[in-house]
């Protein structure tokens, strides 16, 4: 269960931050080409238009899928063994429960071992979002990445910017010359 948790962490944060019970609720039918395209649970029931996530698989995800994943693959089958087709909706919410905890704890075990801050499975999401704010994506294409339908709720997950690059941004404004 450990390497498991080790393995659905990564996934998580490579695949936009998706969380446990998007994650846990894929299907091979999700997979479409080089893509997964789902819409987050969280949202499907509370919007109008229903919007399309697309989580581009790089050969980190499909490792994952290849290593944990169902086999033989089947289209109506979840990828992951988590869950169980057939399961009413409070058993699909305590097994969903049961492996955000165990994923989480044997998270916070790795990283005290590894000596390194606490990831959890919120953290995967965050991270996914910081990760691409500090390597320049666009809010919009984070938002998007995300599932987010309001930039405010993006901007929410995205921390301030540290004192260096605010120190750089300011002295864009009108550089010293020493003269």
């Amino acid at each position: 269960m450990e390497q498991r948790s080790r393995d659905f962490w990564p996934f998580s944060y490579l695949c936009n931050g998706i969380n446990v019970k998007d994650m846990v609720r894929l299907k091979y039918a999700n997979i479409k080409g080089d893509k997964i395209t789902l819409i987050r649970a969280k949202i499907a029931d509370s919007v109008d238009e229903e919007t399309n996530i697309d989580i581009m698989i790089t050969r980190q995800i499909g490792r994952i899928i290849d290593k944990w994943g169902n086999k033989p693959p089947n289209k109506e089958q979840y990828i992951f063994p988590v869950l169980q087709t057939g399961m009413n909706p409070e058993e699909e919410y305590r097994t969903i429960q049961q492996a955000v905890q165990t994923i989480n704890k044997n998270m916070t075990r790795i990283c005290k071992t590894l000596e390194t801050d606490r990831a959890t499975t919120y953290t995967a999401r965050h991270s996914f979002a910081t990760v691409l704010k500090r390597s320049g994506a666009s809010v919009e294409f984070i938002s998007e990445s995300l599932g987010h339908k309001n930039k405010q709720t993006t901007q929410n997950y995205l921390p301030n910017f540290e004192d260096e690059e605010k120190k750089k941004w300011a002295n864009v404004l009108l550089p010293d010359t020493d003269q």
